[in-house]
């Protein structure tokens, strides 16, 4: 099952299947400076079967993932997926903050999603319920 979350700066394509929201569209030109909170949480507009297993890190399953964030603003874990420390907090943050700078000039058309196609490294399935990207 899948289905349109829109929240503010971004809708979300969610696969209830896939537990995790595989593209998502930023439309603001808002600077989307929000601070994240200390734990991420579940929509409840979102069935429960469809949720990750737990808000727990991936990090306290498999050292080296952070909770990747698709769209900046939203710290529910529909938006979130396991994503390489290095690329996260590296690639990622970087892509984030040029987008904002285009943002500030003009409105944008953002597109990102999640690629699965390796069943040999899903690290999170039996703790989260959710296949590890790659």
């Amino acid at each position: 099952s899948s289905w349109w979350v829109h929240d503010g700066g971004y809708s979300l394509s969610y696969n209830g299947g896939r537990r995790t929201g595989p593209v998502y569209v930023t439309f603001t030109t808002d600077k989307l400076n929000a601070t994240r909170p200390p734990s991420s949480s579940v929509d409840p507009t979102i069935p429960k079967e469809c949720h990750q297993f737990t808000v727990n890190s991936y990090a306290s399953v498999r050292a080296g993932y952070d909770r990747g964030y698709l769209a900046r603003k939203s710290y529910d874990m529909i938006n979130i997926a396991p994503q390489v420390t290095s690329f996260s907090q590296c690639i990622w943050v970087n892509m984030e903050d040029i987008e904002a700078c285009y943002r500030n000039l003009n409105r944008i058309w953002s597109w990102g999603g999640i690629v699965y196609t390796d069943v040999a490294n899903d690290y999170f399935f039996e703790s989260h319920g959710i296949s590890t990207p790659d």
